[in-house]
C-alpha cells in the first residue's frame, strides 16, 4: 500500500530533523558521481540544526511528510524565486516525493508572485529538473571548503508578468 504524502510549512522545532535529513541524505550520494572530501565538506558545510533553525524561520521551507508526520524530504523557496535546496531521503527517494515538493514550491510561488523560478542543482538532480520544465541556463564550479562541485543553474517561467 502506498503512503499518501503531504507536505506542510517547517516549524522551528523542525530544524534537527532537517539538519539530519539532509546530512543522511548527502552522507548517501554516490561515490561515483562525488570524492569522499567532497560528500564530507558538503555535509558539514550548513553547520547544525542551530543554522538550520535560523534558515527555516528566513526562508519558505517546505516538509513532505507521511500520516504520521514522519518527514521524508524537504525544499526551501527564497523571495527571489530560488530554490535552494530539494533534498529526499536515501530510503524514500524515486517515489514521488521531490514532485510532491516542487508543487508546493508552485503554490508558494504563485501566492508571493513569482514569476520564474530557479536552482543552482546538482548534476545528478538536473534530469528531476529538466522533466519538469526547466530549462539549463549554465555550467560552473562551486565550491564548498576545499572541494569543488559542477553545478547546473536551471530555470522555470511560470506565468509572464
Amino acid at each position: 500500500m502506498k503512503q499518501q504524502i503531504m507536505t506542510r510549512k517547517a516549524r522551528i522545532n523542525d530544524a534537527a530533523i532537517v539538519h539530519r535529513l539532509f546530512c543522511e541524505t548527502v552522507q548517501a550520494l554516490d561515490r561515483n558521481c562525488y570524492t569522499e572530501m567532497q560528500i564530507q565538506q558538503w555535509a558539514s558545510h550548513y553547520g547544525g540544526h542551530r543554522s538550520w533553525e535560523q534558515k527555516i524561520t528566513e526562508s519558505n521551507y517546505v516538509l513532505a511528510t507521511n500520516s504520521n508526520d514522519e518527514v521524508y524530504g524537504f525544499c526551501s523557496l527564497q523571495v527571489c524565486g530560488c530554490i535552494d535546496k530539494l533534498y529526499v531521503h536515501p530510503g524514500h527517494q524515486h517515489t514521488g516525493i521531490a514532485s510532491c515538493l516542487l508543487e508546493a514550491i508552485y503554490e508558494l510561488a504563485d501566492k508571493s508572485h513569482i514569476a520564474t523560478l530557479y536552482s543552482y542543482a546538482s548534476p545528478a538532480a538536473t534530469p528531476f529538473f529538466e522533466k519538469n520544465g526547466f530549462l539549463v541556463r549554465d555550467v560552473s564550479l562551486k565550491t564548498i571548503g576545499d572541494a569543488h562541485y559542477t553545478c547546473v543553474l536551471v530555470d522555470k517561467r511560470l506565468w509572464l508578468m
